[in-house]
C-alpha cells in the first residue's frame, strides 16, 4: 500500500512529496484430518458423531515505512511526518514476532429421530473456529497490533422436517444458538485501513421457518421467516462513532476553555494542554477509552427479522411441448445497521424487493429463453456504510443496484 501526501493544508509544505509504504509477506501451512461415524441406536433413532483435528501454522513479516513517493525505498527523513500526519510508526515487525501456531479439535454430534414416514426430528451440537492471523495494514508501534487470535464458536440447533398430505406440502422449523467466543471484527481506524482485532464475544439466537405448497398440479407456494436475536455480551472496545469521537474533542476543549477562563494564571498551560490532547484524539483513542461499549446491543448487517414469499407456475400449451415457468417472490428485510460501531445514520430501514422470471422452453429440449427482473420497483437501499477515510464527519456507502431486467439464453448439456 503506498499513499501520498505532499501539501497538507495551506500552512505546512512537506520538502517531498511522502508515501507510506506498508507489506505483508505471510507464508502459511494447514492440515486436518476428519472422521464421522453413524449409529442406527433403533429402527428410528439414529446418531452422528464426528471429530477434527486442525493443524494450522503461520509466519509473516509486515513492515511500515516512510519513502518518497513513486519509491519503495525507505527514506528514514521522512519518518517525522509519516508518524504525524499519517498516524503510522515506521517499523518492521519479522518471523521471529510474527509467527503462529494452533491446534484445534473439533467436534460435531447430531440426533435424528424418525417420528413417523412424513415427520423427522433432530437435534444437534458442534464447535468450530476461525483461524487467527496478521493485519496486512497495521500502524502502531507493537506486534500486537498486527496479529489477531482465533475466533471460536459452539452452536447448538434443534429442528423438525416433515412432508405433509402426501407431499404436497412440507414444513420446517428449527431454533439455534451460538456461542461466539474472541469474535474478529474490522474495524475502521479512522484513516485509510481496517484492522481486524479479537474484539467481543457474543450470543446468536434465532428462529427459522419455512414451508412449500403443491396447491395445483402446475401452482407452487412458498414461505421463509426468520428471527435473529444477536447480542454482544462482551465489546467494550468498539470503533467510536463520529458523533462520539466529536463530543470527546469537545469535552477536552471545553475543559481546557474553562481553565484558561478561571482568572488563574497557573492553570493556563493544564488549558491549553487539554485543549492539544482533545484535538488529537483518533477513532483508536476513542475505542481504547470504551466510550462506545457494545455490550448488549446488536451487530451490523443483522435483521432482527426476514421474510420471504414465492409464487412458483407452470404453463404448458397443449401438445405442442412448450411450456412457461413463472417464478415471482418478494423478499423483506426489517432495518439493520450498516457500520460496525452500529452509527444510527448507517441504519437502513426495512424494506422488500420483488424479483420476477420467466423461462420458455420446450420439454425435452436443452434450450431455455428467460427473462430475468430484480428489483422490479426499483427500491433504493444500501448494505455498506463507514466513515470516509480521513475525512471527518463524511460517510460513505455503496448502493444496492437499482432494477435490473435480462434476457438470457441457457443450454443444458446434461
Amino acid at each position: 500500500m503506498v499513499e501520498n501526501c505532499g501539501t497538507l493544508g495551506a500552512a505546512v509544505t512537506l520538502p517531498t512529496p511522502l508515501a507510506r509504504v506498508n507489506t505483508l509477506d505471510q507464508e502459511g501451512e494447514a492440515m486436518a484430518i476428519y472422521g464421522q461415524a453413524d449409529f442406527d441406536l433403533t429402527s428410528t433413532l439414529q446418531l452422528t458423531l464426528g471429530l477434527r483435528y486442525t493443524v494450522e501454522d503461520k509466519q509473516a513479516r509486515q513492515t511500515v515505512f516512510a519513502a518518497n513517493f513513486g519509491s519503495q525505498q525507505p527514506n528514514p527523513d521522512l519518518n517525522v511526518p509519516l508518524l504525524v500526519f499519517l498516524e503510522a510508526t515506521p517499523h518492521d515487525f519479522g518471523t521471529d514476532q510474527l509467527d503462529r501456531s494452533e491446534n484445534k479439535l473439533n467436534y460435531s454430534a447430531s440426533l435424528q429421530w424418525a417420528v413417523s414416514d412424513q415427520v423427522n426430528a433432530y437435534v444437534s451440537t458442534s464447535s468450530g473456529f476461525k483461524a487467527g492471523g496478521f493485519n496486512s495494514v497495521a500502524f502502531g508501534p507493537s506486534p500486537d497490533q498486527a496479529e489477531f487470535d482465533p475466533e471460536e464458536v459452539t452452536a447448538y440447533e434443534i429442528g423438525i422436517k416433515s412432508s405433509l398430505f402426501d407431499g404436497t406440502a412440507q414444513l420446517n422449523a428449527a431454533y439455534f444458538f451460538t456461542e461466539i467466543e474472541d469474535l474478529q471484527v474490522a474495524q475502521f481506524s479512522g484513516d485509510a485501513s481496517f484492522i481486524v482485532q479479537n474484539a467481543a464475544e457474543a450470543e446468536v439466537q434465532g428462529l427459522e421457518l419455512d414451508a412449500r405448497f403443491q396447491v395445483t398440479r402446475n401452482l407452487a407456494l412458498t414461505t421463509a421467516a426468520a428471527y435473529t436475536d444477536f447480542e454482544f455480551t462482551s465489546f467494550r472496545n468498539a470503533g467510536c462513532t463520529t458523533q462520539q469521537l466529536q463530543a470527546l474533542r469537545q469535552a477536552a476543549y471545553d475543559q481546557g476553555s474553562a481553565l484558561l477562563g478561571d482568572g488563574n494564571p497557573a492553570n493556563d498551560a493544564d488549558g491549553f494542554a487539554a485543549q492539544a490532547r482533545g484535538s488529537i484524539q483518533t477513532l483508536s483513542n476513542c475505542a481504547a477509552l470504551g466510550i462506545n461499549d457494545l455490550k448488549g446491543r446488536t451487530a451490523e448487517q443483522v435483521p432482527e427479522f426476514t421474510a420471504q414469499f414465492g409464487v412458483d407456475y407452470h404453463l404448458e400449451f397443449g401438445r405442442s411441448g412448450f411450456a412457461i415457468d413463472t417464478l415471482a417472490e418478494v423478499v423483506w428485510n426489517d432495518k439493520q445497521f450498516r457500520q460496525t460501531d452500529l452509527d444510527p445514520l448507517t441504519e437502513s430501514g426495512s424494506f422488500a424487493k420483488t424479483n420476477l422470471s420467466l423461462s420458455f422452453y420446450r420439454v425435452g429440449n436443452p434450450w431455455t429463453l428467460m427473462l430475468v427482473g430484480r428489483n422490479i420497483f426499483d427500491k433504493e437501499t444500501f448494505s455498506y456504510a463507514n466513515d470516509a477515510p480521513v475525512l471527518e464527519n463524511v460517510r460513505q456507502q455503496i448502493v444496492d443496484k437499482p432494477r435490473t431486467v435480462k434476457l438470457q439464453l441457457q443450454y443444458d448439456f446434461q
